[in-house]
């Protein structure tokens, strides 16, 4: 029993070792041009990523221009995998293509480099672990990406426009705890009596 809650204990500082090691930047990728015309796909509106024809591209089709101070915004508390602790410096954003694949092992990646998955919105947690992702694509199933590091989830919630979207179930917005909720690094643990 000791030793199992010293490897727990153990895990527990390794992980927020490794999670305290990267980057901290307040520019966390993508962020909304709030001088675009931002319409609904559905009254020929315009995304905020408009191409060179006017037309807007995925899930940019999706913003919606709301009135006076409301904003479509998706917000949460990002946890560690079991749920207990919030975690700051956390990327959240809404991928607008497909994501590349986690690259497993040793790899050194500047603090400026850009999301995957072409961002339409993003933000970063605080030091409560919190995240506000401001002027979202509304509709079902709207993807939802929580990276730090080779941690990585993508949950899907109904996003509801112009609203505050509070995701409050802290199983949703926490790091996979396995292969099947997301990616995750390699890690040894090495076990015995001089541990």
């Amino acid at each position: 029993m000791a030793m199992a809650m010293r490897i727990t204990a153990s895990l527990g500082v390794l992980f927020l070792g490794l999670t305290m090691a990267g980057c901290v930047t307040d520019d966390t990728g993508v962020e909304p041009d709030t001088d675009a015309d931002v319409g609904d796909a559905s009254d020929g509106g315009s995304g905020s990523g408009d191409d060179a024809d006017g037309q807007c591209e995925g899930l940019e089709c999706d913003q919606v221009e709301c009135d006076g101070d409301q904003t479509t915004r998706i917000s949460g508390v990002v946890h560690v995998p079991s749920g207990e602790l919030p975690l700051p410096n956390v990327d959240v954003w809404v991928p607008n293509a497909e994501l590349s694949p986690v690259e497993h092992g040793a790899t050194c990646e500047p603090c400026e480099e850009e999301l995957p998955g072409s961002p339409v919105v993003s933000a970063s947690t605080d030091t409560g672990g919190r995240f506000e992702i401001e002027d979202a694509p509304a509709g079902d199933d709207v993807p939802v990406v929580i990276q730090t590091g080779k941690w990585r989830r993508e949950i899907a919630v109904d996003v509801e426009p112009c609203a505050e979207n509070e995701i409050s179930d802290p199983d949703r917005t926490r790091l996979p705890r396995n292969q099947s909720e997301g990616t995750l690094p390699r890690i040894a643990v090495t076990t015995g009596a001089c541990d």
